[in-house]
């Protein structure tokens, strides 16, 4: 079917025109799901700015599951500092280091892993920071949390099997029950700069800010908008040049 505009035609091949639809749908799909990130980090980084301010601190027991990160929470018990794990590649301002995470025991509840913070790395893979750490009876307050999570998981976490404090490079929750040999809470405690036994706690999103993903969502966009002018450009042509055809 051929759309006459002036002295030209447009009369697009059936395949050109599959592919073009196919691709401006995709790179359309592509920017919304952008948008739709944008949206979620706004929220992400509102309730970190709210949690700053508020009084509200929740008892780990009461918290929701579907509570915003950073919610301020608190829990009660006794670290099991002769279990503690070193979350390696964890970058600050460049610099090498781990996160420091040690269980919260709880009397008759489930343990909670408590992100003591960041230290930086000995330079010698065999010599591990020290991080030890009362064992007492304590109540520990922070933010909601999680653990680190890698772009692309290629495998299971890898660790030394004899040895504690061991490292771990972005081991799930089931890796590290596996490890403890006792279940944790899905909720990661980011313990709050106030506690002491902590180290560099700067909490905050390190997410891709949402000015961001609207640039990228502009991007897909403005993509789409060029297939579709080069879709029109390419099939849109004058008799003379059918004839050459």
């Amino acid at each position: 079917m051929a759309v006459r505009f002036g002295n030209r035609r447009f009369r697009p091949g059936l395949w050109p025109s599959v592919a073009t639809v196919a691709l401006v749908a995709l790179t359309c799909s592509l920017g919304n799901w952008q948008l739709e990130r944008a949206a979620e980090k706004k929220a992400l980084f509102a309730s970190y700015e709210a949690a700053g301010v508020t009084d509200g601190v929740v008892p780990l027991d009461l918290l929701k599951e579907n509570s915003p990160p950073f919610t301020p929470v608190t829990a009660f018990g006794h670290f099991d500092s002769d279990h503690q794990v070193f979350l390696d590649a964890m970058l600050n301002e460049g610099h090498a280091g781990y996160q420091v995470l040690t269980p919260l025991l709880r009397d008759g509840k489930t343990a909670v892993l408590v992100n003591r913070g960041w230290v930086p790395a000995t330079g010698d893979r065999q010599q591990l920071p020290g991080i030890e750490v009362s064992g007492e009876q304590r109540r520990i307050s922070g933010f909601k949390g999680h653990l680190p999570e890698p772009g692309m998981r290629l495998g299971e976490a890898q660790d030394a099997p004899s040895a504690w404090p061991r490292v771990a490079l972005y081991p799930t929750r089931t890796d590290l029950e596996n490890m403890l040999g006792y279940p944790v809470a899905d909720t990661v405690i980011l313990m709050n700069e106030s506690e002491s036994d902590g180290y560099l706690r700067a909490w905050r999103p390190q997410l891709l800010s949402p000015d961001k993903h609207l640039g990228y969502a502009a991007q897909w966009f403005a993509i789409a908008l060029a297939l579709i002018v080069i879709y029109v450009v390419v099939n849109l042509r004058r008799p003379e040049e059918e004839s050459d055809d």
